[in-house]
């Protein structure tokens, strides 16, 4: 079974994702060569309209389907991307130096973060000069990500133009987004977010049980199928605790107490 998640920066201007999802599943039929066994489901429900994508990982002969990993994550993006940009046309030099401009503040991995770990060599990155307008305005770009990176305490300038990276900064930028993620998603539904949430994926192994009540339960990140569980203890603190384990249909009801302990991590079969 192959996931996908197809999120068009101008999924507002798009309106209707259907024809374009059809589309792009038909030109992915005609790459692998066979008809495949989808489905899809459209969602609004955020700032950023996107598209769920499951593929059986059998056609309807019952052999399996096999896509190459370069096409999954490389292919279909690009053939998404021709797909959008001949239904609304090219983005403009503006429109994309500002969408570029805006990734130097966020606190989640963008592109720029990919180009600096490209160009760094053992957790050092020197930032060269640069004659050409684009290439000044990338060195810009980093730079200015840099100093955001800085105050995250994931990097440090230790000469002019030259930077350290924290070792594991990627790892730590990726979870800094995924919590973001969790913070905005509790927001989303209700305004939980507003007091200090903490996670029980930090306590120690040896650390007391956890027991509270269940404030909310629901999907975390739907991609990777994983759902989440907001507890309240007894001190009035919240806890995010991951429930990927659960069976949906037997989550614990709202207001029910639970006992929450760290266990050690084991592959899910979706990992497997």
């Amino acid at each position: 079974q192959f996931r996908l998640i197809v999120s068009p920066e101008d999924g507002v201007a798009l309106g209707d994702l259907k024809p374009a999802i059809r589309e792009l599943m038909a030109q992915v039929e005609r790459d692998a060569g066979r008809r495949l066994d989808w489905m899809a489901v459209d969602h609004h429900n955020t700032g950023h309209p996107h598209t769920h994508i499951v593929i059986r990982g059998r056609d309807a002969r019952m052999k399996d389907v096999v896509i190459a990993k370069d096409y999954l994550t490389k292919g279909i993006r690009e053939t998404a991307e021709d797909i959008v940009t001949r239904r609304l046309g090219p983005r403009r030099d503006l429109e994309i130096l500002r969408a570029r401009e805006s990734d130097i503040r966020k606190d989640r991995m963008t592109e720029i973060d990919r180009a600096l770990e490209r160009a760094s060599e053992g957790g050092s990155l020197t930032v060269t000069r640069a004659q050409s307008p684009s290439a000044r305005f990338d060195r810009h770009l980093q730079l200015a990500r840099l100093r955001h990176l800085e105050g995250l305490g994931l990097a440090e300038m230790t000469a002019p133009d030259v930077w350290s990276l924290k070792p594991g900064w990627i790892d730590t930028l990726a979870e800094i987004g995924r919590r973001g993620d969790i913070v905005r998603t509790l927001a989303r539904a209700g305004g939980e977010a507003r007091k200090t949430l903490r996670y029980a994926e930090t306590l120690s192994p040896n650390a007391p049980a956890l027991v509270g009540s269940v404030r909310k339960y629901g999907p975390e990140d739907e991609l990777r199928d994983t759902r989440f569980l907001l507890v309240e203890d007894f001190d009035g603190r919240l806890w995010h605790v991951p429930a990927a384990a659960i069976d949906p249909a037997n989550a614990p009801p709202l207001g029910a107490v639970v006992e929450v302990r760290r266990g050690a991590a084991e592959p899910r079969r979706a990992d497997r």
